[in-house]
């Protein structure tokens, strides 16, 4: 019994001891010589050539029919010019908290999506099973005009879009 404690408070005082050296280890950093300084960068994502954040208020919501079960709102904007409707690509997100949600979009039984041509923006909430539906609510919207070669390659990728402009729709609220 007395050689099991005795092997015990080894087995502690060597644990301490060993705790206590590590942590005390630091690593030394040695600077390297400094480089050429490189050429500037044009900055944010090349596929990206505009964005916007723009507030629909529920009163720019009007139905289409008598028993609302399809509500629209049409968004005038010079972003969507005649070549990015025609060659480019158009992106709209919905923004729910802090986050962004592409369109379309469906939340429960309601689906918002979007249609675009020149200069113009059209938005559309249903209930997927045409049952009628309040107006809707305030909402902030983000348009994100991707270039031709973007569109042609596939890279539909925004995140760099919508994470470079968090400070302007903050500051858009």
């Amino acid at each position: 019994m007395k050689h099991q404690l005795k092997i015990l408070k080894v087995a502690v005082l060597f644990i301490f001891s060993l705790a206590i050296t590590f942590s005390s280890c630091k690593k030394k950093e040695i600077q390297g010589p400094k480089g050429d300084p490189g050429t500037p960068g044009n900055g944010g994502n090349t596929n990206i050539s505009n964005s916007d954040v723009f507030v629909i208020g529920t009163t720019q919501w009007q139905p289409t029919s008598a028993d609302s079960s399809l509500w629209q709102s049409t968004y005038s904007t010079t972003l969507i010019t005649k070549e990015a409707a025609n060659s480019g690509s158009v992106k709209l997100y919905y923004q729910i908290g802090s986050a962004w949600f592409e369109l379309p979009y469906i939340d429960a039984d309601l689906y918002t999506q979007y249609g675009y041509s020149e200069g113009t923006l059209k938005l559309i909430q249903s209930d997927v099973h045409g049952e009628k539906i309040p107006r809707p609510e305030t909402g902030y919207y983000r348009l994100v005009i991707l270039s031709k070669s973007a569109r042609m390659a596939g890279n539909h990728s925004t995140n760099e879009a919508l994470s470079e402009n968090k400070n302007n729709s903050s500051n858009n609220h």
